[in-house]
């Protein structure tokens, strides 16, 4: 039986609310009917069973009686926030689901000065909105209880000059003075980190200087360049096994 996903606003009381894409997938892909039991989660941390006690317009709207619900226990996992320059095509799709399996906390696509993918408002509402969507779903494969959170698209110099938040602050380029992202990752592990993705041409050099001026640690990921995509995911992975979330 899979995990559905349920929004906070849809739970009144005992009663919840489940519509559009999830809606459909119960009552059309596994073809559940009434007082089936389902398990739902709200991307907050909270786990619930329910038996389905309503079917509306041809399975596009359904209730759900709430039997119980379960809040996971709150770890003292550490944030990781993957600001990832949004790659051509549909790379970015990409990164979201595997970022979201890989237990990053916040992901935000930036526009920095080699960034080609520059969209207008309305097209970037759409792109954050089906990023969400990706990130729901990769989160229900994975298990996860929180969803992470996909923040707007966030210039370059904007997101850099308001990170005074994170306790480590990296940024991963090609040119300039580097060094091996495991060599500035302190023990214990931070609370909360960040790491900065550039594009397909990589940082420019003031966009360098510009992050080192406002705390960030440039860092290399060894001889190997790595492609855009592929080095966000490397990056959360390093921060991820050092932070203690992954066993080997």
């Amino acid at each position: 039986m899979g995990r559905f996903f349920l929004r906070p606003e849809d739970i009144a009381g005992n009663k919840a609310r489940i519509t559009g894409g999830e809606a459909r997938h119960i009552c059309e892909v596994l073809r559940l009917s009434l007082g089936d039991e389902i398990q739902m989660f709200d991307g907050q941390g909270t786990e619930y069973s329910g038996i389905i006690s309503r079917i509306d317009d041809r399975g596009k709207n359904l209730t759900v009686e709430i039997t119980s619900s379960c809040k996971a226990p709150v770890l003292e996992n550490p944030s990781i926030t993957l600001a990832q320059a949004i790659p051509k095509k549909n790379k970015m799709d990409y990164i979201v689901e595997k970022a979201t399996e890989l237990g990053v906390s916040r992901i935000i696509p930036l526009i920095s000065e080699r960034t080609i993918v520059r969209p207008d408002p309305r097209a970037a509402v759409k792109m954050t909105e089906r990023w969400r969507k990706i990130s729901v779903e990769a989160s229900k494969q994975c298990s996860r209880v929180c969803v992470p959170e996909i923040g707007e698209i966030l210039m370059f110099k904007d997101l850099v000059s308001g990170a005074a938040e994170y306790d480590l602050k990296v940024l991963a380029c090609l040119s300039g003075k580097t060094v091996p992202l495991r060599s500035v990752i302190p023990h214990p592990f931070p609370k909360k980190c960040i790491s900065l993705i550039g594009p397909e041409g990589d940082f420019s050099e003031n966009e360098a200087l510009f992050a080192r001026e406002n705390g960030f640690l440039l860092v290399n990921f060894g001889k190997t360049v790595l492609k855009s995509d592929t080095a966000g995911l490397f990056a959360v992975s390093v921060m991820g096994y050092e932070a203690g979330n992954f066993s080997m």
